[in-house]
């Protein structure tokens, strides 16, 4: 399924000013949304969308996609208006569009990929909405994929509506300096896991080394 990502991304924020380009373990927000892009197999492409020269120096800077089509929509129209806007601004024809905001920084590039396999193998759904799992069920940034037909509606509940299940200490959105610091602290851990992981495979690659040369 071609699948067109948008990553809304301006700097106008009211309750944490200048939050897509706020530092989250080391990395900023946009960043960790454009890491996860590029780490989705199934994603046709990608493109950050903003009205700011300090967001598209950055994506300059580090060599990904950026656009401006949509600036005059950003802060005044919905997600959906601004991803039918960069939609058109494309020089291929795509199936579906997802909405991924820099406020997720614990998504995953599987979290992209399953949604778009969702929404290619179930019939009967036309859009696929990321939601905490747990027993409320509360609508959360991970994800928002529709296909092109429904724009300039994400549709969130109704017919049609897949709800992709997310782990709630993946599901955090970032809107406060509460949630910056909640996401930090998740991810700092994470990072931490991974590293102590990575160096106990290490050591074990080396043991078995020495064991065969022995």
């Amino acid at each position: 399924m071609k699948t067109l990502a948008v990553i809304p991304c301006h700097l106008a924020s009211r309750r944490l000013p200048r939050k897509n380009l706020a530092l989250c373990a080391g990395r900023s927000l946009l960043e960790w949304t454009a890491r996860q892009c590029e780490g989705s197999k199934l994603l046709t492409r990608w493109v950050v969308s903003t009205p700011d020269r300090e967001v598209v120096d950055l994506c300059t800077l580090n060599g990904w996609p950026v656009s401006t089509l949509a600036a005059d929509l950003h802060g005044n129209a919905s997600l959906g208006h601004i991803c039918q806007r960069e939609l058109r601004g494309q020089s291929e024809a795509f199936e579906a569009v997802m909405c991924l905001q820099p406020t997720s920084p614990l998504r995953e590039s599987g979290d992209i990929d399953l949604a778009i396999s969702k929404l290619d193998t179930v019939s009967w759904a036309r859009a696929v909405v990321g939601r905490r799992d747990d027993k409320h069920k509360t609508t959360c940034g991970t994800i928002f994929l529709a296909r092109v037909a429904c724009l300039p509606d994400l549709p969130l509940v109704g017919e049609g509506v897949y709800s992709l299940c997310v782990p709630p200490e993946r599901a955090v959105d970032v809107d406060t300096a509460f949630d910056l610091w909640l996401a930090e602290t998740i991810l700092t851990q994470y990072l931490k896991s991974a590293s102590v992981l990575s160096r106990s495979t290490s050591l074990g690659q080396q043991t078995c080394s020495k064991s065969a040369r022995d």
